[in-house]
């Protein structure tokens, strides 16, 4: 973890998170993973977090990541909202 000029000042962010947020866009053609051992996730729509049989999950917007409990997953998605954010002022700073 380390601290990003231009996020939450003070906050820690993973460089992974920001990755994976950039890849969304690539990420959203690839809807539906199927695991070896049946179970079937659809990652396309709006972020959210879901329960399965063995444990939590951020689902959405072409990303599967796996979180502690239904808590951990919402401050995921807030996370990434704000890293998204961000980059949109960052974006629209330069245009």
């Amino acid at each position: 973890m380390v601290n990003g000029p231009g996020f939450l000042p003070g906050a820690p962010f993973c460089l992974a998170e920001l990755l994976s947020y950039l890849c969304v866009i690539k990420l959203l053609s690839m809807s539906i993973l199927k695991f070896s051992d049946g179970e079937v996730f659809d990652v396309s729509g709006i972020l959210r977090v879901e329960e399965r049989k063995d444990g939590w999950y951020v689902i959405g917007g072409g990303m599967l990541v796996p979180v502690d409990d239904k808590e951990d997953g919402e401050r995921y998605i807030k996370r990434l909202n704000v890293i998204g954010q961000n980059i949109d002022s960052i974006l629209n700073l330069q245009n």
